[in-house]
Order: C-alpha cells, then structure tokens, then sequence
C-alpha cells in the first residue's frame, strides 16, 4: 500500500513535535540528553541516615570521588575513608573507571560505615581526561536523584588527596553557593591560593596558568547542591581546550563576586593553614622473582636536654572503652622535614584516631620540633610523645637513630604512660607515609604475643611481600627481593610485644652493618623464625593485605625568576608555612 507525501509529512511532523516535547521535559526536570549520559539503570539515593529529625537542620556533604584500577588504588581509597569515617553528615559517591566494580573496593567501603554510592561507568571517547567523565556521572545522577534533601554541599575529593578533616567540618559544609580555599603543592605551589580584600577574592595567588578565569584546584572548592540542579553544566568533550575547573564554573554562571572565601580570617604571616593538599602516590615497580622488571610504573647515651614535659605531650586515657584485649598498641613513627610532612602526618593522624588504646611517640630528625605537626598531633587527641633527635653520624639511612631514640627511651621508661596497668603492650614501626587499613591495629598488632608478622602490599619490588606457612609456621618468605634474609620483612610487617623489647639491648645501630635494619633487629632480639606468629594467613594462604609500603611524590616547587614573581611566591611561602 502506497503511503501519501501528505500522509508522510504529518507523521514525520509528528514524529519532531514527539522528540522536541521529549528534549523540552528533560530541560524542565534536569535529565540528560540522549547520547549524552547512559545510566544504564544505575540511580542515586542519598541514604535513609540522612532523612531522620536530627539532620534536619545539618548540611549535608556531598563527596564525589572518580576512581580507576591500579596497583594503589586500594591503598589510597583506604587513606581515604579513614578521613571521611571521621566526619558526620557525609554521603560519598565513588565512580569506577570501568565496567565492574573492584571487590576490594565495595568490601571497603562497607566496612567503613560511611554512607556511599558505588558505581562503575566507563570513561566514553571525547573526554579528554581521566576523572572527567566520572565526574559528569556523578552529576547527572544528582540531577536524575529523586530526594527533598536539596541542603547540601557538592565537592570533589580525589582520593589520593590528602585531607585534614577541617576542611570538611569548617569549610565545606558552610558554603552558601561557591566556596573556596588554598590547596598545598597544586599548579607547582607551595600553596594555591587567593588574594583577599575586604571578605572578597580579587585575584588567584598561583605559579601556574594565571590566566584561567577561577585558577583553583579541583579540591580547592565546593558548590552548594541548589546551584548544580539549576545548571546542566559537566566536565564534558565541551571543556576540551579549557581546565575543568573554570570550564564548569564558568558554565555555572560563576564570577569571582560569587567566590566565599575561607581561611583568609586570620593575619597574613604565621597563622593561616592549608586543609588540603594535592597529593599523589608513587606507583611501585613490580618486580619478577628474577629481578626483571615487569611492570614499571614511577645501646646509646642520652644527652639531649629534655624535660619531662617532652614525654607527656599526651597522656593515655585508659578509662576509655577499650577491647577485650586491651594490649596498649605503641607506634614509633620517624619523621623529617619535607614539603608532604604534614600531609602525610594528617593522613596517619585520621587513621590512628580511629584506635583505642594507643600511644603514638613521633621522633623528629631535627633539632626543633615542627610547630605544625605538634599542633596536629595536639589537635588529633591522640596520647603522643613528640621529640626531635637529629641523625648522628654513622647511621647509614634516614630513620634509623630516630627508631633507635624510641627503643632506648622505652627502655629507660621516659615515657611515663608504662605502668604496671598498661605493660601489656605491643610496639610496632609506623612510617609516616605508609597506608593502614585499621584492621592491621585491632586484628594484627593487638593480639600480639611475642612476634607477630603479616604480609606488606607494595614492598621490596613485590605486589606483596608474604609469609610462606605450613602448619601454622613460617618456613620461609615470599619476596622479590633479598630472598637471603632471615627475615626478609618490611618495617611494617611485624610487631614486638614491649617485654621482649625490655629484655635486649637490639636497635638499628651501625653495628648493622650490611644486614637490613629489621633483621638486624629481629637477629639482635634472638629471635628464630619459629618464634613468628603468622598473622592473615588461612589455609596457608594470605587473606587479604592490611598494610602498604607507599611513598609520597615530592611535588615540583616553580620558582620563578621574575623579581616581581618571586615576590609574590615568597609572600605564598610565608602565608602558608
């Protein structure tokens, strides 16, 4: 049957008034445009938690945070959420780079208590940055959320960003519409940051691109939720060309009168603090059981003049609810001045908070203490002992005399928190730029008797360094490296209960020589290799990794030869150290 052109144009016409009604509807409710996001069924809902009388009146923050595989992704996304763990009032919405959800990931994230959504969303040509289009997801799914609960914050947490918790408790949640702040060692700063007058932002305080009409870093500012339902604006295959951080404020009809700045309360010099810092961590090189490189990717004397004061910087709180085993957990942690020293610190402050009964004595290789870390440690309430001892000649690497200072200052009983109530304790190695999963301190570490051990994510050239275990022993290590060890372990792989520690002289003095630093201790204390208690291993297999060997990238400082410049990055240096 012949079909008429008149019959023909009145369905096509049909057909176009169909489709434009569609488009026009899905302005009016804020959905995405065809072609543009395929949701695939996944929604968002803000959990129930946020929906009781009690939030009524509370912001609420929003954290958006693309993820993707790698070999630290789960290290880092444990860093993470031990810092969201500590503040209320959060939902945290994680998109995977793919299309399956990592395990480890979603295990994570349930145990952590925070209230989140998990999605994976594959990264679709024309963006043109990883982070970009999961960021877009993130969203489009706000925007598709069916929920009255539009008082909220919007901010993107990058999740091997380094976070005091303030920025979230002081900064983030009272943003009103567009809330901004520093950021350490972004755009090859010190700090970026802005220039305030009279409560308003005149200009951007950066080293690198000037020009960008909002030069902030992405953890630099946060968006109230209102803003972004009334905006379709994303980090869309439109931004290439521009940054994404001025590509989505601009779109959102941001101008610098619109900017709530934070942290410019306070005089210039000596009291402004950086909340945030734009970290990243190195990829480890994974080395084969042949050495070949396979995937490559980036007793001693005191004199010092302390005062008893030095020793009770923290007191332990014993009237705390403690486990039933309540073995006092104390962490020996050696650091020295760098640019990440405080973010790194911050990182291990928020996981450690989350431990009861825990002493944390942090020795400084230098001859002052760092009045940012001793306020970090004071604010952190955790019971600490804070000193400086500078590395004295013949130590062959950076740590080892502070590690040492520890063992003998336990030994002589300077830290008055050892008593006859608390000489059940455990003392274990925590490097400040390491990541722990809490498990590690109240499954591991905790139960302890003589000398326990673990497996180490990340070590020696290894995906993990393991312990090989038959019949509840150890019989020999799984490593990459230095197999010759007779205890080829990490510093972060075992503990020792204080007593035996109390029974030996054994430090990581010179006398070393060429033996590595925990052998030569664990030798030193007359240990054998059946005196281990294998900790994660069921079945003689490893269970699951508590712990990972990482480092810091120590970020790239710009500095310019411009006078006028240099100036300028001098007066950044002050504000922020």
């Amino acid at each position: 049957m012949r079909i008429s052109s008149r019959t023909l144009n009145i369905t096509l016409i049909f057909i176009y008034f169909i489709m434009v009604s569609v488009i026009i509807y899905q302005l009016m409710h804020r959905k995405p445009f065809f072609g543009f996001i395929e949701l695939s069924g996944q929604s968002l809902e803000l959990r129930e938690d946020f929906e009781s009388a009690d939030s009524e009146n509370q912001t609420l923050i929003i954290v958006i945070t693309p993820t993707y595989s790698r070999l630290t992704q789960l290290a880092d996304m444990t860093r993470m959420a031990n810092t969201l763990m500590h503040v209320p009032y959060l939902h945290w919405i994680i998109i995977e780079d793919g299309i399956s959800k990592n395990e480890e990931i979603d295990n994570l994230l349930a145990r952590s208590k925070i209230p989140y959504s998990y999605f994976t969303f594959k990264t679709q040509p024309g963006y043109p940055k990883r982070g970009w289009y999961q960021r877009t997801v993130a969203l489009t799914l706000l925007r598709n959320m069916e929920s009255n609960h539009t008082n909220a914050v919007v901010y993107f947490g990058d999740d091997d960003n380094s976070y005091d918790i303030r920025v979230f408790t002081e900064y983030i949640r009272n943003v009103k519409k567009l809330g901004m702040w520093a950021v350490g060692h972004a755009g090859h700063a010190i700090a970026e940051s802005l220039y305030v007058k009279n409560g308003k932002v005149i200009d951007f305080d950066v080293v690198w691109g000037e020009w960008r009409k909002f030069a902030v870093d992405m953890a630099g500012f946060a968006i109230h939720l209102d803003i972004v339902l009334k905006t379709n604006a994303t980090f869309g295959p439109s931004c290439a060309g521009r940054f994404p951080e001025p590509c989505l404020l601009e779109d959102m009809g941001f101008t610098k009168n619109d900017i709530e700045p934070f942290g410019f309360d306070k005089p210039i010099r000596g009291n402004r603090e950086v909340y945030v810092w734009h970290t990243q961590t190195v990829q480890p090189s994974i080395r084969s059981k042949n050495k070949t490189i396979i995937h490559r990717i980036l007793v001693i004397v005191i004199t010092s003049n302390l005062s008893d004061d030095d020793f009770q910087l923290g007191k332990c709180d014993f009237t705390q609810k403690s486990p039933k085993n309540n073995s006092l957990i104390i962490v020996i942690t050696p650091t020295y001045s760098r640019l990440t020293q405080l973010a790194d610190m911050t990182r291990m402050a928020n996981t450690l908070m989350h431990i009861s009964d825990l002493y944390w004595i942090v020795i400084e290789d230098g001859n002052l203490k760092n009045e940012k870390i001793d306020n970090l440690l004071r604010r952190s309430k955790i019971p600490h002992s804070y000193l400086p001892f500078k590395t004295e000649t013949g130590y062959p690497k950076r740590g080892w005399y502070q590690r040492t200072m520890a063992l003998t200052l336990l030994r002589n009983n300077q830290f008055h928190f050892i008593n006859k109530k608390n000489q059940n304790a455990v003392v274990y190695f925590g490097d400040d730029d390491n990541s722990y999963d809490i498990r590690v301190f109240t499954e591991y570490i905790r139960n302890v008797k003589r000398l326990g051990m673990w497996a180490v994510g990340h070590a020696g050239g290894a995906i993990a360094e393991k312990l090989i275990v038959n019949d509840g022993k150890v019989t020999d290590f799984d490593v990459a490296w230095g197999e010759s060890r007779e205890f080829a372990v990490d510093m972060a792989g075992f503990a020792i209960h204080l007593d035996i520690v109390h029974r030996t002289n054994a430090t990581f003095g010179p006398d070393c020589g060429p033996r590595t630093p925990e052998t030569c201790l664990l030798e030193e204390m007359h240990f054998k290799r059946d005196d281990i208690e294998p900790f994660g291993v069921e079945k003689n297999v490893t269970r699951e990794i508590y712990v990972w060997h990482t480092q810091t990238i120590q970020p790239f400082i710009h500095v310019p030869t411009n006078e006028t410049t240099t100036f300028k990055r001098v007066l950044n240096f002050l504000r922020f150290q």
